[in-house]
């Protein structure tokens, strides 16, 4: 009897995994370039987050500190957020790489909340008057962090995932079957 080879991944699986990748990448960023200005490595620039439209709390730490240090201390919220996201992201990166049982679900669980409320928060940023800076861009990031989300529970993905079940249980079973057979040699030879 022929060994089947390992499952291959649909179309579907691997857009998925392309657009998890690329999601992932941009907190992960995020992340690393807010914990070096926090440390003094990176330099702040003043000028551009006030720009950017900085948090409510790090214009008052700036206020109180009249220095750079306000900015830093924004930065360090700002890692306060991005950091768990990004661990997150990254954890579900990797289980839907490896097809772990848990990662179509924590996909649509992480990635469907996120862009829920993303969608929600970019929406409301449009609809404002006058519309925020930067909230065509945010429908448009949430629409791709749902995106993930549909894909993960689509059914081409699915099978990809019930097809690596199966192959895994067929594996448990190939390995306790030779293991019962090595056993019984063993005890016929004693």
């Amino acid at each position: 009897m022929d060994e089947p080879g390992p499952v291959r991944r649909s179309g579907a699986t691997w857009c998925l995994l392309a657009l998890t990748a690329v999601l992932t990448a941009l907190p992960v960023a995020s992340a690393v370039q807010s914990l070096l200005r926090v440390a003094g490595v990176l330099d702040v620039d003043r000028e551009a987050a006030f720009r950017n439209g900085l948090s409510a709390v790090g214009l008052s730490a700036v206020g109180l500190f009249g220095d750079e240090r306000g900015l830093r201390i924004a930065e360090g919220f700002a890692a306060g957020v991005t950091v768990p996201v990004s661990l997150t992201a990254l954890a579900v990166l990797y289980g839907l790489v490896t097809r772990r049982e848990w990662a179509r679900e924590a996909a649509l669980g992480v990635f469907g909340l996120v862009g829920a409320g993303l969608l929600v928060l970019s929406l409301a940023g449009a609809t404002a008057d006058p519309p925020g800076h930067n909230a065509g861009w945010g429908v448009l990031g949430s629409l791709l962090v749902l995106g993930v989300a549909a894909l993960a529970v689509s059914p081409p993905v699915r099978r990809d995932w019930e097809r690596k079940q199966i192959e895994r249980q067929v594996a448990e079973r190939a390995a306790a079957t030779a293991a019962r057979r090595a056993r019984q040699q063993q005890s016929r030879s004693s």
